[in-house]
Formats: structure tokens, C-alpha cells, sequence
């Protein structure tokens, strides 16, 4: 072969293979679910973190994410950072009571205590007797 085209089939190959590395590479909503979910299954906070930060570049954003980004940082014991995460799943779903407790807990310890009291007050009775929530005082001690 001359020259020339050993350099055609080069620069082939070599385009071929960026094009699969850039496709591999490429962030969508079943790829981050998959991720996350299994990051979160296996407590793996920071690579969920990682995971949940590039797809928020990407513009990729939903209801679970924002759950596992919350607790995330909640379980690395960043309460501040996983409040913002917690409170818009909250407005997507006003209901879950595993979002109610860790943004409720994500309040107290980080010292936002009007937040808890606030959030306290809105929870069921079952709710209050499982975290105990004293109706006038808040959080127990």
C-alpha cells in the first residue's frame, strides 16, 4: 500500500475510535438513573454526588436524583449542602415521608431550627410520635 493510505486509514480508525469514546462518554437520564440508583443501593456517596453533579451539567435533572443527591450529603454528613436537594424534591412530591424526615433532620442539624419547627408542625401524628416531635417544643433533645 502507499503511503497515503495507510495515513487515510489511520486518521480512520482514529476518528472511529474518538466517535465510540465520546458515545460512551455521553450522560442521559437512563444512564444517571441506572448510576445513581446503584450508588445509592451500595452507599456510595461521593461517586453519586460525582454522578448526580455531571448530569446537572448536562441538564439532566428529575425527582430521584434530587432524593439520592439529598441524601447523599446528608449521609457524608453535609446537611447544608443536601437541604437545597431535599426541599425540591419536597416541592415535586409534598408527601414523601422519607424526603419529610431527612429534610427535617437536615434542618436540625445543621441548626436551622425555625426550618424544623416549621416543617415539624406539618407532619402527621404518626410522624411526630416516630421522630418525637413535641407539639409545642419542637424536637425533643
Amino acid at each position: 500500500m502507499k503511503p497515503i493510505t495507510y495515513f487515510i486509514l489511520s486518521a480512520l480508525i482514529i476518528v472511529q475510535t474518538s466517535i465510540k469514546t465520546k458515545a460512551q462518554e455521553e450522560i442521559n437520564y437512563p444512564k444517571v438513573n441506572e448510576q445513581s440508583y446503584a450508588y445509592y443501593l451500595s452507599g456510595e456517596w461521593e461517586n453519586l454526588i460525582k454522578t448526580g453533579k455531571k448530569a446537572k451539567t448536562a441538564g439532566i435533572d428529575f425527582y430521584f436524583l434530587k432524593v439520592r443527591m439529598g441524601i447523599a450529603y446528608y449521609n457524608l454528613k453535609k446537611y447544608i449542602q443536601s437541604i437545597p436537594y431535599l426541599e425540591l424534591a419536597l416541592k415535586d412530591s409534598p408527601d414523601d415521608a422519607i424526603v419529610l424526615e431527612y429534610l427535617y433532620y437536615a434542618y436540625v442539624f445543621s441548626g436551622r431550627k425555625s426550618e424544623s419547627l416549621k416543617l415539624g408542625a406539618k407532619f402527621s401524628p404518626e410522624m411526630k410520635k416516630k421522630l418525637k416531635i413535641r407539639s409545642k417544643a419542637g424536637f425533643s433533645a
